[in-house]
């Protein structure tokens, strides 16, 4: 048993955590539940009163404590009852098939005047039907003492004979109540001096009753399955609860496939006080090991509907042995009741291959005209280690006139065993001109071959099929530029393809004693390899620029006013910076645009540009914020001669540095020197 499971099972006390609301359970999906055909003896035990429950006592599988007894008077009634159920519970009487019955202990105390009598009514209820009832008269009241105070509450039992074969339902929601009403001969009493039991009363003892030094209880035997409705669930990792179960796994899968992710939900339609242990176990081949036994603590489960749920993921060794492994699930409550329930297991398959794009492969095939592309893929046996498998590749559909496709291996691809691999390579010519048929996709159909049954004939297994897909382009192509302000490529300040997405006229401020540095990313988006010429188109008055390779801090080559890149390969990224200068002189432009224009060199028609603005910066920077006139802001006017404008700046030290402090003024214009 786990005690860390303890604090969080104890039953429902006197607070709002349990509010006793009826719980939906999630819709019901078809599955295998645990234990629904067998039945276990519970002592349903009434113990001290539980506010949410109501009633005068409460109904539950947990045994009351030692000196937890509790009386009430049966001449006002008394009323027992459960929680409200976490699921349908049904509930069977016990003994022949014939006659079930289901029998109540009790402990009762009549005292009153010799000669009075009492006739006491018990009822069973369940969602609110009576189920059963007994009525019994007794004359045999106690009178001794003050009180009746030295009066012993006696052990009595009655059987409920009237239970139905197919027992009664209590429904997720409702409760079970015993209601025990007394009526007494002297019951108004006669009004004389009680001293010397004058009255007359019939109690009933509940709790732990401390019956002439030993313990007893009020309770009721039945038959039931309170947790018929658990059950667990297999996925690969990351799986909903919904999802498909998976249960072929195969032996040598990549690791990624190898774990197993189990899903449980555990119920219990007293309650989750009821739960004690859960402990999940898987079962080899044979029955002769189990790769792992879990037990969930209580942090590693939720409680979820007033159920308790929680996953537990297993990853297998590669080589596991193949064939039938069992899943187990055991709950286990307070009475020690263990619910079995066993799932129907998974399969690790002695065959089965898997495909995928090889580790340097991009998601699609770029195809151009006339030229010649090729798709590797990765081919591995996931099978058992003993059984060898042939492959054969194929395309699903045809590509058209004047387009060309084969593999490598024509014949098929051989694998010895599980983890053994192959690297088979599509060839895909386009044709020279009409390019209107490219398919948007191209499916791979993979048939695998094995002797599995080892009578000397290869038979077909599997069939595995897997898509790639297909874009055109061309031969060559305008590359893609994105430009970082940082070394980092954290803020991308100009991107070619979405030169909507960024506001060429915001500042990017370059400090007018220092070189400022911007990052440049150039894609080849083209088929063949290809060299960028790089030229500036724009830039603000007596700046300069000068463009590096990122990796060799080399400038790059310049040719007629165009710097060279070297050869970057077919849907490549290069990476280099751009430096740029500041005027030395007061007299330069403080800021303005950079335009910066890429050429393919295989097509000189093929360009992209991109632009931002410079700034130069003296320390500090200010900025409009807010004036009368609307956006965009630090745009004033109209406005007459002498009338006063109220706006708000904003001034930021460009320093880089927070450690300087930078002195500034407001100064009219005019007052500088030019």
């Amino acid at each position: 048993m786990l005690s860390s499971l303890v604090p969080l099972l104890a039953p429902p006390q006197q607070s709002d955590q349990y509010h006793g609301q009826s719980l939906e359970l999630a819709e019901e999906i078809e599955s295998l539940r645990a234990g629904e055909d067998t039945l276990y003896d519970y002592d349903l035990y009434v113990a001290a009163e539980n506010q949410t429950a109501g009633g005068d006592g409460f109904i539950t599988t947990q045994r009351p404590d030692d000196g937890d007894q509790e009386d009430s008077s049966a001449i006002e009634g008394i009323e027992f009852r459960s929680a409200e159920m976490v699921s349908d519970l049904q509930i069977y009487g016990k003994g022949a098939t014939e006659s079930p019955e289901i029998r109540m202990y009790y402990y009762l105390q009549f005292t009153g005047q010799e000669g009075s009598t009492a006739d006491v009514t018990i009822s069973l209820e369940a969602g609110g039907f009576q189920i059963a009832d007994k009525t019994f008269s007794i004359d045999d009241p106690c009178n001794s003492g003050l009180f009746q105070s030295s009066c012993a509450y006696n052990g009595r039992e009655i059987y409920f004979d009237d239970i139905s074969n197919d027992g009664f339902s209590i429904p997720s929601g409702k409760q079970l109540v015993i209601r025990i009403d007394a009526e007494a001969t002297c019951e108004s009493g006669d009004g004389g001096n009680p001293i010397g039991g004058s009255s007359c009363d019939v109690r009933v003892a509940y709790g732990n009753v401390d019956n002439s030094g030993s313990s007893g209880f009020t309770k009721i035997e039945v038959r039931a399955n309170a947790m018929a409705n658990s059950e667990v669930r297999i996925h690969k990792l990351g799986g909903a609860w919904n999802d498909a179960q998976v249960t072929d796994w195969y032996p040598n899968h990549t690791p990624e496939h190898r774990t197993m992710q189990f899903s449980i939900d555990v119920r219990n339609s007293f309650g989750r006080y009821d739960i004690n242990q859960v402990k999940l176990q898987l079962i080899s081949p044979g029955e002769t090991s189990f790769p792992f036994e879990k037990i969930f603590s209580n942090n590693e489960l939720k409680l979820d509907n007033q159920g308790l749920v929680g996953n537990y993921n297993w990853t297998y060794n590669a080589g596991i042995a193949p064939g039938e492994y069992g899943i187990k699930l055991e709950i286990t409550d307070l009475q020690g009741h263990s619910v079995i329930f066993e799932h129907d297991g998974i399969e690790m398959l002695e065959v089965g291959v898997s495909i995928e794009l090889g580790t340097a492969q991009s998601d699609n095939l770029l195809v151009a005209p006339g030229k010649t592309s090729s798709v590797e893929f990765l081919l591995i046996h996931i099978g058992s280690s003993g059984i060898a498998v042939e492959v054969d590749f194929a395309l699903q559909q045809s590509l058209g006139t004047g387009w060309l496709a084969d593999f490598d291996q024509p014949g098929g691809y051989y694998l010895s065993g599980g983890g053994s691999f192959a690297r088979p390579i599509l060839s895909v010519t386009a044709p020279e001109d009409d390019m209107t048929n490219t398919p948007d996709t191209i499916t791979i159909i993979a048939r695998a071959y094995a002797d599995q049954d080892g009578d000397g004939t290869d038979e077909e297994v599997q069939v595995v099929t897997t898509t790639i897909g297909v874009e055109e382009v061309g031969v060559f192509a305008p590359p893609r530029i994105n430009v970082y302000a940082d070394v980092e490529h954290q803020k991308e300040i100009a991107d070619s393809a979405r030169p909507e997405a960024y506001d060429e006229t915001l500042s990017h401020f370059v400090a007018a004693d220092q070189t400022g540095r911007f990052w440049l990313d150039i894609l080849n988006s083209g088929f063949d390899e290809d060299r960028f010429r790089i030229k500036v188109k724009d830039i603000p008055e007596q700046w300069d620029v000068a463009i590096y390779d990122n990796m060799t801090s080399v400038e790059l080559e310049k040719q007629q006013a165009a710097w060279l890149t070297p050869i970057i390969q077919s849907h490549s990224v290069d990476n280099f910076f751009i430096e740029v200068y500041p005027p030395p002189e007061r007299e330069g432009g403080d800021s303005g645009i950079l335009e910066i224009e890429v050429l393919s060199s295989g097509d000189d028609e093929l360009v992209s540009t991109i632009q931002f603005t410079l700034h130069r910066t003296f320390g500090v920077y200010a900025e409009v914020i807010y004036d009368p006139y609307g956006l965009p802001d630090g745009h004033i006017g109209p406005f007459s001669a002498g009338a006063e404008i109220d706006m708000t700046i904003r001034i930021s030290a460009q320093s880089g540095n927070s450690s300087v402090v930078t002195p500034w003024q407001i100064r009219n214009p005019a007052s500088l020197d030019k």
